[in-house]
């Protein structure tokens, strides 16, 4: 086999021009076409990842605070706004009690004179604030008489007592505020009893002109209790020992840690004897009022703690009459002179800023708009204090006589 190198092949036939006709064209023929120049062709880079969309968590918390923050900024300025522009809001400012800015509500009837119903339920004394401070019950029942005081289409007022009663003071003050508002707009005061109406309930009762009971009421209970116990003997069998330093020998009168004295014994009993004293008054005066023909040494013999039927409390004299609602609202017009046509029955409400609602949503605990406060059951630090109080069960130095 040769090793040499072919010869290279023959270039292309190429047809020499021709003119129009075909005859061959005497032009010299063209070269043949020079090929591209051979480009090199750019490296080959890899594709940018795409950029994640995703924010991190910095971004959404600060997001959040931005929100909330503007949020909050917008509600507190509508709450001022509420409380200084408006009406009752600068009226409440000017008086300094905003706790207790009580607004109107109609309940039944288009009259244009009122009567005020005013609901008295529960144990009468201080009661949890909206923002769980203790909230004073008869500030707010003093607040709704000053405002119906100071209302001249106020024509009459109904009292609706649901209570077992309280304390001492509370009832006492309570029945005053009720008797100074008959007794300076001379406009009639009727007292409806619920449920329950027994001991203070009855003692703030007795202050009206004329007192309703419905048919299944219980009341009565005139009389003082002090709720004591003792756990002398259940400490000394688990081993604890009492030992309280004190200044003055009857300091730690009425303690559970030890058994009461004799005298110490005639000494809580004076007293409850004394306050005893004061209700059996203040019944007189009520039966006295309202024309009660019965004689005060009679009226005393019931004034020993027990509790009366509707109807036992209406032969005693301690009620004047077994009815309904309407009944005792037609007791009030008849007083006042209206009629149904021309008279409304209105109540008021503790009315709440929106600020409250905002505050007590952030965690005070939740307390209804109404006047009206119902309390459950004996409140907790009462041990070594004196009731006007009617709760069966309860036991402690008393005086029914």
């Amino acid at each position: 086999m040769s090793s040499e190198t072919p010869p290279p092949p023959p270039p292309p036939y190429v047809p020499p021009p021709t003119d129009r006709e075909g005859a061959p064209s005497s032009a010299p023929p063209l070269p043949p076409p020079t090929p591209p120049p051979y480009v090199v062709p750019p490296p080959t880079l890899p594709a940018p990842e795409a950029k994640s969309s995703r924010r991190g968590c910095g971004f959404w918390l600060l997001a959040l605070f931005a929100v909330l923050f503007f949020g909050t900024t917008v509600l507190l300025l509508i709450s001022f706004a509420t409380l200084f522009g408006s009406e009752d809001g600068l009226r409440a400012t000017s008086s300094g009690d905003r706790r207790h800015t009580l607004v109107e509500k109609t309940l039944d009837g288009r009259g244009p004179n009122k009567i005020v119903y005013l609901p008295l339920q529960g144990v009468i004394g201080d009661v949890g604030g909206i923002f769980g401070e203790p909230e004073d019950q008869v500030e707010l029942v003093q607040a709704a008489l000053k405002q119906a005081r100071e209302d001249g289409q106020v024509k009459g007022l109904l009292l609706y007592v649901d209570s077992p009663g309280g304390g001492l003071t509370a009832s006492d003050v309570l029945y005053h505020e009720v008797a100074a508002f008959q007794r300076e707009t001379q406009r009639p005061v009727v007292a409806l009893l619920g449920d329950v109406a027994a001991s203070g309930g009855y003692y703030v009762a007795s202050a009206a002109q004329e007192i309703v009971a419905h048919p299944t009421t219980l009341t009565g209970s005139i009389g003082v209790i002090m709720p004591l116990v003792g756990v002398e003997r259940l400490l000394e069998k688990i081993g604890v020992e009492s030992r309280p330093i004190k200044a003055g020998e009857l300091k730690d009168i009425g303690a559970m840690s030890r058994a009461m004295t004799e005298r110490e014994r005639a000494m809580l009993q004076a007293i409850a004897d004394e306050y005893h004293e004061q209700f059996i008054r203040v019944v007189l005066a009520g039966m006295k009022t309202r024309g009660v023909g019965l004689a005060p040494e009679t009226a005393r013999t019931y004034c020993d703690g027990r509790v009366f039927t509707a109807e036992q409390a209406r032969t005693m004299g301690f009620v004047d009459e077994i009815g309904y609602h309407e009944d005792a609202l037609a007791r009030v017009r008849k007083r006042a002179g209206l009629t149904e046509t021309d008279s409304r029955v209105v109540t008021y409400q503790r009315k709440q800023r929106l600020l409250d609602l905002l505050l007590a949503r952030a965690g005070a605990p939740e307390r209804r708009a109404s006047l009206t406060v119902r309390v459950q059951g004996l409140p907790t630090p009462d041990q070594g204090r004196f009731f006007y109080l009617w709760m069966p069960g309860l036991s402690g130095v008393s005086s029914s006589r």
